[in-house]
């Protein structure tokens, strides 16, 4: 008998269908969140690889000037 309402209630639970949409927005989510931080990541060492070129001219053009 409790193997049966067990059955029944795998069943009913396997075919409901109503949180799929959840379930796929969560998936959005993750992949949306996931991306975002890779791409940051990227973004970041962009920023730091520009700023280190930027600094290294700014130094080198400060050594060729006169002293006043």
């Amino acid at each position: 008998m409790l193997a049966q309402e067990l059955m029944q209630l795998w069943c009913t639970f396997w075919r409901d269908e109503s949180a799929q949409d959840l379930i796929e927005y969560a998936y959005l989510a993750a992949i949306i969140g996931l991306s975002g931080a890779v791409l940051w990541s990227a973004i970041a060492q962009l920023i730091g690889t520009r700023y280190t070129n930027y600094n290294t001219d700014v130094q080198a053009a400060s050594s060729t000037t006169p002293d006043p």
